[in-house]
């Protein structure tokens, strides 16, 4: 079940499709939460399927 995107969820989104090896350490860093909030946000956007998986495009 999907919930509604808060802020700090669309910021992390924005972060990681344009970089999508950043280390949560790293996110956290550049939207100025802990990690432990970086990393419960990006595993419940996993959960709630809005992060799906993690792929190269090769060009």
């Amino acid at each position: 079940m999907q919930t509604e995107l808060d802020a700090t969820d669309l910021e992390i989104l924005r972060i990681l499709q344009k970089d999508a090896t950043l280390t949560n350490k790293e996110v956290a860093f550049k939207i100025k939460k802990s990690i432990a909030t970086v990393h419960e946000r990006i595993r419940k956007l996993k959960e709630q399927g809005y992060i799906q998986r993690v792929v190269a495009i090769l060009d």
